[in-house]
């Protein structure tokens, strides 16, 4: 996605990061994106980081997001802006924060996609303010280091 695209203006924010996460599951492997919040300052921006990491062990799929957090935030204010039902995975109190989405089928994770976009929108704005989906940049889509032998097209539980 990028900022700056006509289609993107007026569109929500959900919508556009749905057309990223759908573009991540379009990889054959272990793979993430990253958002950056646009402000005009490049030291906030760097500062203003959301990923979304997919991957399998083989036979399961699953996401994972981790996301910059304030200087003050700890588990608690993470918690607080979650879903109910999403358990901090990993923190560094005041860095970074983590939620494993957990494993499912092929069809489980394209099917939580949109799911998946109305919580990173959600997060993105109890994090970084206000934030329409012209303040945001898809910066990365990359394959993860580690990565499977087979591609996911070859896995027994892989519907593309």
């Amino acid at each position: 996605m990028h900022p700056l695209k006509a289609e993107t203006t007026g569109r929500p924010l959900p919508e556009v990061l749905l057309e990223d996460l759908r573009e991540l599951l379009s990889w054959d492997n272990n793979c993430y994106l990253t958002w950056v919040r646009l402000s005009g300052d490049a030291e906030a921006e760097s500062q203003h980081w959301f990923t979304v990491k997919f991957g399998s062990d083989g036979r399961r799929f699953g996401l994972r997001l981790e996301f910059c957090i304030p200087d003050w935030m700890d588990q608690r204010g993470v918690e607080a802006i979650l879903p109910a039902h999403l358990p901090v995975t990993a923190i560094e109190r005041g860095r970074w924060a983590a939620v494993d989405l957990g494993r499912t089928s092929w069809s489980g994770a394209t099917g939580s996609l949109p799911k998946v976009a109305r919580t990173c929108a959600r997060l993105m704005n109890e994090l970084w303010g206000s934030t329409t989906a012209l303040n945001v940049l898809l910066l990365t889509l990359e394959y993860q280091d580690e990565r499977l032998e087979t591609p996911f097209t070859e896995m027994p539980g892989y519907r593309g």
